[in-house]
């Protein structure tokens, strides 16, 4: 499996969007900028965290193992989505407007991700060979 490496100006790129919003931030004094701070520590916490997970998770390869980290991560999501909303919906429902909206979402990035970002040539094969492991097993 290939791996597409960033290098340190795409990444200052990316965190510049996060500077520019502190330094609009700061001279409203609402208390905002401290919450960004904190965010921005989180993110990259979880999102080194979750790195080393999907690192793991496909390097094994196993569909099943994929499938099963999706269904977690969209639970959790949708559970925290339905939790901080001010005006609730009652009942299961929320979750399952909660993990659709989310899911949706989600789908349409990783597409956008995989067919215009990393652009794999062919795109298939991956599928084709989780399928083919599926049929071994």
């Amino acid at each position: 499996m290939t791996t597409i490496d960033l290098s340190y100006w795409q990444l200052g790129f990316a965190a510049s969007a996060i500077v520019a919003l502190y330094v609009v931030l700061v001279p409203f004094r609402q208390g905002l900028s401290r919450s960004l701070l904190v965010s921005t520590v989180r993110l990259v916490i979880q999102l080194s965290l979750i790195g080393y997970v999907l690192k793991f998770l496909f390097e094994d390869g196993h569909l099943l193992y994929v499938v099963l980290l999706s269904v977690v991560m969209l639970t959790v999501a949708s559970r925290e989505m339905v939790a901080r909303q001010k005006r609730r919906i009652k009942g299961v429902r929320a979750l399952g407007i909660g993990a659709a909206t989310v899911f949706v979402s989600s789908f349409a990035i990783s597409l956008y991700g995989l067919l215009v970002v990393v652009r794999p040539d062919p795109w298939y094969i991956r599928i084709e060979c989780c399928l083919l492991s599926i049929q071994k097993t």
